[in-house]
């Protein structure tokens, strides 16, 4: 049935749609995010000034992208043999 399917996270299985996991702060560290990659800092200041929980944030997120990029890299190169 439409928004019924199986998604699967970190070995945990969840019915419809995994959007719905994300909690408001993880949203908002995602948004921060954006403009972080764009030059833009949350907070007045440099990194240095910014909370320690928005930069472990931005570390998990980017380390996240990068393991996506590595498996599509994976994907594309299975393709090309």
């Amino acid at each position: 049935m439409p928004g019924q399917e199986v998604w699967e996270l970190y070995g945990e299985q969840y019915r419809g749609c995994p959007f719905k996991i994300v909690t408001r702060q993880s949203a908002n560290f995602l948004r921060a995010f954006q403009f972080y990659k764009q030059g833009y800092l949350p907070n007045g200041g440099n990194w240095i000034d910014q909370s320690a929980k928005m930069l472990d944030a931005f570390e998990v997120i980017e380390k996240e992208l990068q393991a996506i990029d590595l498996e599509r890299e994976k994907r594309r190169n299975q393709f090309k043999r």
